[in-house]
């Protein structure tokens, strides 16, 4: 199962709740689910000008995975962690010194009632576009429509058809609903 990204507008009110209790500080905007099947890793430390921070929550509790350094002792198990019955695991990212969001980590089984709900039957094309623009900046989108048999004149018109649908902004960005029915496929 893919990750699946929230519109902070439409959120579950659960996901929101898990959200607030996990990192209660976080005044971002960038909100996923990623199911799981199988233990996760939990390592947090800089690397890179990246890291991630860990919080495991359940409907009464909170526990902060305790932070380390490369050079602090390895915490013992934190690389294969079973998410406990009833909890999940909200990871809070910084790539390259960009926050990119809180993710909540569940197993898969148990992500059900947090899923937004499906999105439209679309065309190839349409779907076409859309994974083309989740995936590549915009200087490279065109080319690679271009490549995909998908040329200016049809590209606007997808684009047309696909904003009314809330899967792209007036601005041609992708949406969080959006993301979640781009294909997986890599450009």
């Amino acid at each position: 199962m893919k990750t699946i990204h929230f519109d902070p507008s439409t959120m579950p009110e659960e996901a929101r709740a898990i959200f607030a209790h996990a990192f209660p500080g976080y005044t971002g905007k960038k909100f996923k689910l990623r199911p799981v099947s199988g233990p996760v890793n939990v390592c947090s430390y800089w690397s890179g000008g990246s890291r991630d921070y860990y919080a495991i929550v359940s409907q009464v509790e909170k526990f902060d995975v305790p932070q380390q350094s490369q050079f602090d002792q390895q915490l013992k198990g934190a690389d294969s962690v079973t998410i406990p019955e009833g909890a999940c695991i909200v990871q809070h990212s910084i790539f390259c010194g960009k926050d990119h969001g809180l993710t909540i980590i569940i197993p898969a089984e148990r992500a059900a009632a947090l899923l937004p709900a499906a999105g439209p039957d679309l065309t190839t094309d349409q779907l076409t576009v859309l994974g083309i623009t989740a995936r590549l900046k915009a200087f490279a989108r065109r080319e690679t429509a271009e490549r995909e048999g998908i040329n200016a004149e049809r590209w606007a018109e997808i684009v047309d058809s696909l904003k009314p649908l809330g899967l792209l902004r007036s601005n041609g960005s992708i949406t969080p609903a959006g993301r979640n029915v781009a294909p997986d496929r890599i450009y």
